[in-house]
């Protein structure tokens, strides 16, 4: 496969996963509609669930990812559907790269988490890794 086409099915994997992500977004506001419903409460809008400048640009970004991860390993696989998964991953991989090589988060480092996750739950503590 040459380099083109392996970019870009790196980066419909990286868009696949993006649609992944806006799907759940639509359903978490689809179940709050349906119990603000229920109960008589005014309905969520849409735009609480949906930033019109950041998703795409996030989007836009994991496409990006996917295509360098389909030319990292473009040559080492045949055909296009692991090339797809290669960039589905793209961004996973890169996030825990640092991980790879020791430099994990401090707890001063430690970004800042929502107080509830989309189920209304508390999300779970991160793993932390220190240097030595």
């Amino acid at each position: 496969m040459d380099l083109v086409s392996a970019a870009g099915w790196g980066a419909v994997g990286g868009l696949i996963a993006e649609l992944c992500i806006g799907f759940q977004r639509v359903l978490t506001w689809q179940r709050k509609r349906h119990a603000a419903r229920a109960a008589g409460r005014r309905l969520p809008p849409f735009k609480r669930y949906f930033d019109p400048v950041a998703d795409p640009l996030a989007a836009a970004l994991r496409g990006l990812i996917g295509a360098g991860a389909g030319l990292l390993v473009h040559g080492q696989v045949n055909g296009v559907l692991p090339i797809v998964a290669t960039g589905y991953a793209g961004m996973e991989f890169l996030q825990r790269l640092p991980l790879l090589f020791g430099h994990g988060l401090t707890e001063s480092e430690e970004p800042e988490r929502p107080a509830a996750g989309a189920d209304g739950q508390e999300p779970q503590k991160a793993v932390e890794r220190r240097t030595p």
